[in-house]
């Protein structure tokens, strides 16, 4: 906080419009409104702002990494057209100062950062305008020329026009431009200049761009007060400078400044009297010179240093190899040690030999979540017994409720295989599997509407691509495959792509599925398939309790509604969901009017289509019998039947 109250003056006193950055150490750091500034409008996001009292007084400060703060710069420069100034701090430690500054107009400082930008082309044009009228015919109106050229795509335009007195054809113009900057023409001494003094100050700009670092000679603060003493009449004088050195007046002191035949440079209204002296005019071009040289064994220096990297730029290269190569080992290191559920190192066998055992196996990313008590899984496709033989599935068909662990299962098994290959220690107690070509995944719903590939299209997609591409030695998982389309066609096509799978590629496979009957495949083939399912606990009142324990089993049903109900559901959708449910389940149609009218129609169909085949059984069962008393008795017991 003690660092804040050094910086505060210098907010304070900053100009308006002018967004001020502090860089110190590592940090840089904007303050109050220009934190909300760029918070709100470039940043568009609250991330890095934090709040403080100090002195009874809310501060607010934002923190910027490197990245942002080029972004950032760039962006108050051509967007928000705002003047920027970077302070850093002095030799002293104690105080700052600006060490690069700059606007729209003038951005030197910020030349690396800016230029290439596309908004800089477009707001690259330079205007030049010359305002003339005839008085002499009794015209009131104001006569303009206007020039403006973009050097980007070197194209000028010419436009001349009459103007109204208060120039506001040509501010329409200059708003509609926006040039960068603009050059006025002393025009006709007769002209109406008193509506255009406000425009001319705003669009004046000075002939030379800022210097590239701000240079004072220790004799500056001498001429300036051997001048105020001498030069009678004067109140207030000050030095300026920004384009060479230069002293600035009150217009009131116009008078006095002519009597001492002092070079008056130009005149303005909101800006004063700028003037030189002889003195001052040797020491501008004296300090230009020496800018002058500074600049030229600047160029050589930095072509030196080019030249020097350019013979080092294959050392350079095989540094930099070996740096990434170091991070990616300590990231590996880091992740490993830091884990609170422990990483292994895992077995890598040979590939073929048809190994995939991974013991208390845990998802790296999930289990790092706050809070989080993470309940380990086993994944055994295939494994090797002590006699050393390798037995077991290599097909697992995994059902079960939603949210009950399906994906996350599915996930942590490739995760495991790509670390362990990388080189990276496993989130297990032990992983022993053979080494994997390759993993070929149809995980989630996804669609791509920018290239009109609907969710069922990209399924096929991933699924041609785990046909074509995966080989014995492979990993495909594969999560609820067939959900982008019709019930049966769906389980068409996942029970198509898992026989698939088994009889002509022969790799481990995880199949999580919400059709039940894929688990058909175990009778078809015993030896290379496993069912599995999510164990979960359902209570009285129907509530479902997920245990995130994968078992051997086949679920008996999804868990929808319980889920539906755990989520509040609207008791009457939960009430006819049921219904339905138990309509579909069991076939029944009774009391299907009290589901749906619809149903009720089917229902009546179903009970006529029904009693037409019992009065057909009748007839031809009674047309048997020749005894009267046995039809009478038989009819009775058909009769009993219809009822």
């Amino acid at each position: 906080m003690e660092d804040y109250k050094a910086i505060l003056p210098y907010v304070k006193k900053k100009a308006q419009g002018t967004v001020a950055i502090f860089q110190r150490r590592d940090s840089r750091e904007l303050f109050n409104e220009d934190a909300r500034l760029v918070a709100d409008q470039l940043l568009m996001s609250d991330v890095g702002v934090r709040t403080y009292f100090l002195d009874n007084a809310e501060l607010t400060v934002l923190s910027l990494n490197k990245v942002q703060l080029n972004r950032v710069i760039r962006d108050l420069l051509l967007v928000l057209r705002c003047r920027v100034e970077i302070y850093e701090e002095d030799i002293s430690g104690k105080g700052f100062e600006v060490t690069a500054k700059g606007d729209l107009t003038h951005y030197d400082d910020f030349k690396d950062i800016v230029e290439g930008c596309v908004e800089l082309s477009e707001l690259s044009t330079l205007m030049a305008v010359r305002m003339y009228s005839d008085n002499m015919k009794g015209e009131e109106e104001n006569k303009i020329t206007a020039v403006f050229c973009n050097p980007h795509d070197m194209r000028i335009t010419v436009a001349e026009f009459a103007d109204t007195p208060n120039f506001s054809h040509l501010s329409e113009c200059i708003q509609i431009m926006v040039p960068r900057q603009c050059l006025l023409f002393k025009g006709d001494r007769d002209a109406n200049m008193k509506a255009f003094i406000q425009l001319e100050t705003a669009l004046r700009r000075p002939n030379l761009p800022y210097t590239v670092i701000d240079y004072s000679p220790k004799d500056m603060d001498k001429i300036k007060e051997e001048f105020v003493a001498s030069a009678t009449g004067l109140d207030s004088i000050k030095l300026d400078t920004g384009n060479g050195f230069f002293f600035r007046a009150p217009l009131r002191e116009e008078k006095a400044i002519t009597r001492q035949k002092y070079e008056i440079v130009d005149i303005k209204r909101s800006y004063g009297v700028i003037f030189v002296t002889k003195e001052l005019k040797s020491v501008s071009a004296e300090s230009a010179g020496v800018m002058k040289k500074y600049n030229e064994l600047q160029k050589q220096l930095t072509q030196k240093v080019v030249e020097i990297a350019v013979k080092q730029a294959g050392n350079l290269q095989g540094l930099n190899d070996i740096i990434a190569l170091i991070d990616v080992l300590v990231a590996f290191s880091t992740i490993s040690i830091e884990s609170s559920g422990g990483y292994i190192r895992p077995e890598l066998l040979e590939a073929g030999t048809g190994v995939f055992d991974l013991k208390e196996c845990r998802h790296p990313v999930i289990e790092l979540k706050d809070d989080m008590e993470y309940i380990p899984n086993d994944i055994e496709l295939s494994y090797e017994s002590k006699d050393g033989k390798v037995s077991g599935p290599r097909f697992a068909v995994i059902t079960g409720a939603n949210m009950g662990g399906k994906s996350t299962y599915l996930r942590s098994a490739g995760l495991s295989v790509i670390m362990g290959q990388m080189g990276c220690f496993v989130p297990c107690e032990s992983a022993r599997f053979s080494i994997i070509d390759g993993i070929y995944t149809r995980v989630g719903a996804s669609d791509y509407q920018c290239s009109g590939v609907s969710t069922f299209m990209a399924e096929m997609m991933d699924c041609v691509a785990i046909l074509d591409a995966a080989k014995p030695t492979s990993l495909v998982l594969v999560d609820e495959l067939g959900r982008g389309t019709s019930t049966y066609d769906g389980f068409s096509l996942a029970w198509g792509v898992a026989d698939h799978i088994l009889n002509k590629i022969g790799c481990f496979c995880l199949f999580a599925t919400h059709y039940h009957e894929m688990s058909l495949l175990k009778e078809k083939f015993p030896n290379d398939v496993v069912n599995l399912k999510v164990d979960t606990f359902t209570g009285k009142d129907g509530e479902i309790t997920f245990l995130y324990k994968i078992v051997e089993g086949l679920a008996e049903r999804s868990f929808g509604l319980n889920i539906a109900n755990t989520l509040k559901f609207p008791e009457k959708i939960m009430i006819d969901a049921k219904k339905i449910l138990n309509f579909l389940e069991t076939n029944s149609w009774e009391n299907a009017d009290e589901i749906d009218p619809l149903l009720n129609e089917k229902a009546q169909a179903v009970k006529e289509e029904e009693l037409n085949e019992l009065i057909k059984k009748i007839k031809e069962e009674v047309g048997k019998i020749s005894d009267p008393g046995e039809m009478k008795k038989k009819i009775l017991e058909m009769t009993r039947l219809v009822a």
